[in-house]
């Protein structure tokens, strides 16, 4: 429940992770007509089928992000940066990253 004016004036964020089954992106255009918040999105799909969804325009997404764009990229992950996100979003990104699938 929204609190305070600030957070009364604050859209809901939703974020989507649309694979190949593209049944999150369904269910991001039927909650898009229903509904009045702001949508995101990480595509895990294919580079033929990402060209089709970095022009689609049945789903208004406030940004997007393609998940096989940044995988297996060397890169040397800044770890005061890592930390500071655990803390303030009480999560463990160690634990996270561990369970992933790749």
């Amino acid at each position: 429940m929204k609190n305070n004016t600030h957070e009364k004036n604050m859209k809901d964020r939703i974020l989507f992770w649309v694979d190949v089954s593209l049944i999150q992106f369904g269910v991001a255009k039927i909650l898009q007509e229903k509904i009045d918040s702001d949508f995101y999105v990480i595509y895990d799909l294919n580079h033929h089928l990402k060209k089709s969804f970095m022009q689609q325009n049945l789903v208004n997404f406030k940004k997007e992000w393609y998940f096989w764009d940044n995988i297996g990229k060397t890169k040397e992950p800044n770890i005061e940066y890592l930390k500071q996100i655990e803390k303030k979003y009480k999560i463990n990104l160690w634990k996270i990253a561990y369970t992933e699938r790749n």
